[in-house]
Formats: structure tokens, sequence, C-alpha cells
């Protein structure tokens, strides 16, 4: 009887150490082929529902944003590339105007499916916040619809914070691509 009790005890032992290589295999497959990520569980807590109450109120402090100046050399229609749209329109606010670096900067982009004012898809913001995020720039990012709702990415995650941190895309990944360390395709 020793013998079966040893016996049993092993072979539980054994079953449960395939399970354990099974579902660590199965993760390694997942990341290899563009699943979840180890970063992943830091992108989805850099969407934290701070994050998406600030854009809320951010888009409060915005609304305005059509009356603002838009920077030298982006004036009318200008080229756009995804995941923003075809066609873009920029404004910034004063702070931005001064230095695109400040504490306080915004960037405002218009992203339009069609060269026209009623073709208008999302509205996307960069916002300089000294502290938030210092290992990409301090830049806070969020995605709106028109309507000023913070939009949702095809995983229904809201798309406000530092929007891909530690991911292969996002906001975070594309502009950390951008040339001067500044995170900004405007300067480069």
């Amino acid at each position: 009887m020793k013998k079966s009790k040893k016996y049993s005890v092993a072979v539980a032992l054994l079953i449960l150490l395939a399970v354990v290589v099974f579902f660590a295999a199965r993760g390694d497959a997942e990341r290899q082929k563009g699943g979840p990520k180890a970063g992943a569980e830091q992108e989805t807590a850099s969407r934290s529902s701070d994050d998406i109450a600030y854009a809320e109120q951010l888009w409060e402090k915005i609304e305005d944003y059509t009356n603002w100046p838009v920077p030298e050399g982006f004036e009318g229609w200008q080229d756009g590339i995804s995941p923003h749209g075809k066609y873009l329109r920029y404004y910034i606010n004063d702070i931005a105007k001064e230095d695109f670096n400040k504490d306080g900067a915004v960037i405002v982009k218009e992203n339009y499916m069609e060269e026209s004012p009623d073709a208008l898809a999302a509205v996307t913001i960069m916002q300089k916040r000294k502290g938030y995020d210092p290992e990409n720039n301090d830049w806070f990012y969020v995605k709106y619809s028109p309507d000023g709702k913070v939009m949702t990415d095809d995983q229904g995650r809201k798309i406000a914070g530092a929007v891909g941190k530690g991911m292969d895309e996002g906001c975070v990944p594309c502009h950390t691509t951008a040339g001067g360390g500044d995170y900004l395709f405007m300067n480069d």
C-alpha cells in the first residue's frame, strides 16, 4: 500500500508539472505571435482609472482648442499616417507655443478620414505632465471621439495615459522613435 501511495503522489506531481509546463509554453507562444506580452501588465496598469478620469477632465479644459494657435508650418490640412487618419489638423495651447517641452504644453491633432470638416474621426492629445512618466518624457496621451468621449482600443481598453508603455504598439512606443528624443514628430 505504501508503494501505491508513493506511486500516486509521484503521478500527481508529474501531472502537475506537465500542466505548469504546458501553460508556460502556451504563454511563450502567445507572446511570440503578438498575444499578451510581459509588458502587458505594466501597460494595462498605465491606463488606470485615474488616467481615464484625468482625460475626461482634460477634454473640458481644451474644449475651445479650435481657437488655439496652429503650430508654425502646420497650417491647414496635413497628410496623416495610421493610426491617426489620412488627414490631420493641429492646434497647440499657449504653453506649447512657447515651448513644447514645458509642463502643461498641449498638442491637439484632429484626425480625419478625408479632407473635409465633416469627416472628423478622432481627436488625439499629447500633454506634457511633469513627473507623470519620466522614463517616457512625461507625455500623457489620449484619444477622443469627436464628441469628447475617451475612445477604446481593440481590446476595449480606454486610450488614455501612457498608452502602449512596455508594448510593441501604441502611443509611447511609436513616439519613442521620433528624432531628437523629445517624442515629437513635429520637430523632425
